[in-house]
């Protein structure tokens, strides 16, 4: 006769109070809460790309000669030179349009039992961070073309290697963000 083991994680999923509201009520709030920031930065959008150009502005102004700075979501770069520019960072530029479904998916993760808490939030923080940082470089990118090729770099970096490289550090993002929800697999005992 065989002799069944019931693993730990077995025995803690057949611990969990079914049908419990109080027990899942902590993800759905949490849920929520995500959900509402994807929404909010939608709207509030604006608000986000103030903020996006000056961390961009503070970026520029380590590889373009002058002072940069950020006014509303524009990022004004080579001031005191010559040739001063500034960069409008639409909603079509920003990382709001990425940021925004990858809160939403983190949103719908935390629904899922099978996904821990804390970590969907770690995930979030590092998919987050890599889509951010990404549309800074993007920007500085452009900003560096601009201000030593003229229109040619602007329009190179914007549209060709630009927006290549945001795409798919945006779709790295995304996967890191999947992949590390999933947490890590154990071997199992055998």
């Amino acid at each position: 006769m065989e002799k069944i083991t019931v693993t730990a994680q077995r025995k803690h999923r057949d611990n969990l109070p079914t049908g419990s509201v109080f027990g899942y009520l902590p993800r759905v709030v949490l849920a929520a809460m995500l959900a509402s920031a994807a929404v909010l930065a939608l709207i509030f959008s604006e608000v986000v790309r103030g903020w996006e150009a000056t961390i961009s502005a503070f970026a520029i102004s380590w590889v373009v000669p002058g002072q940069a700075l950020s006014l509303g979501q524009v990022a004004y770069f080579g001031l005191g030179t010559a040739n001063p520019r500034g960069i409008d960072i639409t909603e079509l530029c920003s990382a709001v349009i990425i940021i925004s479904p990858l809160l939403l998916l983190a949103a719908l993760l935390l629904l899922m039992r099978r996904f821990k808490i804390g970590t969907v939030f770690k995930a979030l923080a590092a998919g987050f961070l890599i889509i951010v940082l990404a549309n800074v470089i993007r920007i500085v990118m452009i900003a560096f073309g601009w201000d030593h090729f003229g229109m040619a770099g602007f329009d190179a970096a914007h549209q060709g290697y630009g927006s290549a490289f945001a795409l798919l550090a945006f779709a790295a993002g995304m996967i890191v963000f999947i992949r590390l929800s999933f947490g890590r697999k154990h071997k199992s005992q055998q």
